[in-house]
Parts: structure tokens; sequence; C-alpha cells
């Protein structure tokens, strides 16, 4: 549409086009602007945020190297079909400010590729990881933005980057090895078939000293290792290999330099679970049925019934609680065998696997016989010990 102003014997001419441009953008200009913590909100509608954590290390008088590393899962990507996997791609921003302007920003492409469709749904997916160096002075900022233009989807993360002066011996990070490549993982991390963590550390001092390493499953002290100073140098940033063979669950690290004692704990859920198999819950598996499930759950077969704890299992309980009750079964069977009785079905059995290991055990003798005697935080299980069979003598 095109209108025509006439003055005296010359026309102006205007494009209806130029003045709606010009009223857009005078509205764009007097609307509100927002910062990084309101377009947070405002934007996202994805159900998980960035998972987002980092590490820092001395790189030299001036500076600081930062470890970066931030997840999104991949269930909330959008990836494309290709000839012999599937990719997804998105936009990674980092910005870095001190309060007052920007001091680092950085902008690159990022490619995920997996060979089979059902990793496409991953949710525990592993940290990618972004090195960073920056000067060593004051607090900063740190924006982390997600970009998956094609999508229409966008994740953002801001938080301080805090670097106080750490003496000694820097915070320890946990790492799987993979193809000579360090991967993340951090304490609620899950992860199986792997015989070694390495555990990331920096030593600050020019007196060098040996360090004692301590590794804990369950209050029980599994491992130590000690690091002579001849293999430690000032400011060096080391990767020491721990064995987990011996551990099923949970590792609790202590590490003591000089005076400075840094603990982490880190999940191995199924580490040794490998050779997992429902069938040896075909029994243990009734300790926790209501009447009505356990009436429905006795009148299967055994290949059924293997299918009922699998779909019983993931209606109610999570992965972190089967790995611990498939343990307990474990150790049940292990250790409290009576004659030619499984351990679950023995009475000490059958109280490990619902109540787990009791804080103490003691044993006590009267006229009426001998007697082994759980304690709990809260409650008391007592055996009655006659001819080498432990039976319930108060078991409420």
């Amino acid at each position: 549409m095109v209108f025509h102003f006439t003055i005296g014997r010359n026309f102006i001419t205007m494009d209806f086009r130029y003045i709606y441009y010009i009223l857009l953008i005078l509205c764009l200009s007097c609307s509100k602007s927002y910062n990084i913590g309101e377009k947070k909100d405002f934007k996202i509608v994805n159900k998980y945020d960035i998972q987002f954590e980092y590490f820092y290390f001395f790189h030299n008088d001036d500076s600081l190297l930062y470890d970066i590393f931030y997840k999104v899962p991949y269930s909330e990507l959008v990836f494309n079909k290709q000839k012999t996997n599937f990719i997804s791609k998105f936009i990674v921003d980092v910005v870095v400010d001190n309060g007052t302007k920007i001091i680092f920003s950085d902008s690159f492409e990022k490619e995920v590729e997996v060979d089979y469709f059902e990793n496409t749904h991953l949710v525990n997916n592993d940290f990618f990881y972004y090195e960073l160096l920056l000067p060593k002075m004051g607090e900063n900022n740190i924006t982390l933005t997600i970009n998956d233009y094609e999508n229409h989807k966008f994740w953002n993360y801001s938080s301080k980057l805090n670097a106080d002066n750490y003496q000694f011996l820097s915070k320890i990070s946990f790492y799987k090895k993979i193809d000579e490549k360090y991967s993340y993982i951090n304490n609620n991390s899950l992860f199986n078939n792997t015989d070694t963590l390495w555990m990331k550390y920096q030593i600050i001092d020019n007196s060098i000293e040996d360090i004692n390493c301590e590794l804990f499953e369950f209050g029980k002290l599994i491992k130590t290792i000690n690091i002579p100073r001849e293999k430690l140098e000032n400011k060096q940033i080391n990767y020491l290999p721990l064995d987990i063979k011996e551990f099923n669950r949970k590792i609790k690290v202590y590490i003591k330099y000089k005076d400075i004692l840094r603990e982490e704990t880190i999940n191995i859920y199924g580490n040794n679970n490998k050779d997992l198999n429902f069938s040896d819950l075909i029994g243990p598996i009734e300790y926790l049925f209501n009447r009505k499930e356990y009436i429905h759950y006795s009148g299967l077969d055994s290949s059924k019934k293997v299918d009922y704890i699998k779909e019983y299992w993931g209606n109610k309980f999570n992965d972190d609680l089967l790995y611990e009750f498939f343990n307990r079964v474990k150790h049940a069977n292990s250790q409290y065998p009576q004659m030619k009785t499984e351990g679950w079905m023995s009475d000490r059995g059958r109280i490990y696997i619902l109540h787990g290991k009791p804080l103490r055990i003691s044993h006590d003798f009267s006229d009426q016989g001998e007697f082994e005697i759980w304690s709990y935080k809260y409650k008391k299980f007592i055996f009655k010990i006659r001819f080498g069979i432990y039976e319930c003598y108060i078991c409420s």
C-alpha cells in the first residue's frame, strides 16, 4: 500500500512498511530489559536445568585455571538420524564478568553423537568439559547459556566463581578414564563396569611432605594409600589412580596433607554388580510385599516372578535402593547361612536385608542361653544361639 501526499507540484511517497518498522522500534525501546536471572525465569520451559560444577587450580602467580563441568540430559536434546548414528547440535555461550564489566566471553558449537537410539534418552550422560583461564583477581560471575536454535530450546545457568586461596591442598574431584581421556563424575553420578577411579588434586607448598589417603565404605577402612614427597611437586596438577574393585556401592575418600583434610563421597552404584540377576531376588523380595502383593506373587511361576519383580521395583523404588537391596541379599547369603538354609532365609539374614548393617553387635550369656544382640539407632534385635542356629528371641 502506497500513500501520496501533494505539496505544490512535488509528490512525496511513503511506503507504509517504514512507518510500521519505526513504530516497532519505538515499542521495543520502551519494553522492560531483563537481567540474566530474569531471562532464566522468563525463557526456560524445560524440565531440566543445567547441572554445573567447577574446580580451580593455581596456574601461575597471576592466573587461575578453572575446570568447568556442565550437563544437559540427552533426553532433553533433539537428535537427528544420520547414516550410522544420531547427532544433536547446540551453541554454548560463556560469559564471565566482575560485577561491572565483562572480562571474558566465548561462543562455540557443541556436537553430541550417540550410536544407538536408546542412548538419546539418557538422563545420566557424562558432563561436558570447558577449560577457563582467568586472572587471579576478586570475585567473578559466570553465565553459561546453551541454545538449540533449531528446536527452540534454551538453558541458562549463572554462578559465582569463588577462588579463595586454599592452603596447601586443593579440593579433590573424581574422574573415569576412557581412551586416554578423563571424564568427570560427581558424587551423584551413576557409573558401572570400571575398576579404577582417578582423583585429581593439587599441592601448593614450597616445602612438600607426604600425602595420606584413606578409602572407606560403610564406615570400614578398606584401603590406605601413601604418596611420598618424592612423587609430588609444587603446583603440579595430579591424577591419582584408585583401585575400586573391592568396593560395591559407595566410597568415602579422606586425603590429608599436613593439617589439611579433604573428604568426598563418590557413589559407584553396582560397580561389582555386573552379574545382578533378578532371579536371586525371587525369595527375598517377599519381605517387601504386603498381603495382597504376596498372594498374587506366590501364584506365579519363576519366569513370571522375575517379570513381576522388575515391574514392582520400577513402580515403587529407584536404582539406588535396588543395588542396596541386592547387596544386602548377597551379604546375607554369604554371612548367615544355617545348615542347608540359604542366608536370606535365616532370621539374621532377614533382619539384615530389612534393616541393614547394625550399628553394634554384642554378645551376652544367661541361665537361658547364649545371645547375640544387634543394636540399631532406635531398636534392638536379640538372637538366641542353640546348637549353632541363631533364632529370633526378641525381634519386634
